[in-house]
């Protein structure tokens, strides 16, 4: 019985290697866009983000979203915005480098 109890215990704890898989396809995703993106297109990210997405709404921390939600809002948040392809570049780095 003992036996039984460990093995159902055992196959319903999480898989540390898919927490680090997931981990590791993040910060891989963040190195990539660090090392696309200059300090100042950074910057100029954040303040489009705070200057163009409070003409609609009160601002979200970028570290209140996770990569992927950040990538489901902002494709529809920058059509909304009229952002340009740059503009929305720059935003998406800002965001997704800073995001939790």
């Amino acid at each position: 019985m003992l036996v039984v109890v460990i093995i159902v215990l055992t196959q319903c704890a999480p898989k540390t290697g898919e927490l680090l898989t997931t981990n590791n396809v993040s910060a891989e995703k963040i190195a990539l866009i660090k090392k696309q993106y200059t300090p100042d297109q950074m910057e100029k990210g954040m303040k489009l983000y705070e200057t163009r997405c409070t003409e609609c709404h009160e601002l979200h921390e970028p570290s209140e979203f996770n990569i992927d939600r950040w990538e489901d809002i902002l494709p529809s948040m920058s059509r909304r915005s009229h952002l340009s392809e740059e503009q929305a570049s720059l935003v998406r780095a800002y965001l997704l480098t800073n995001a939790r």
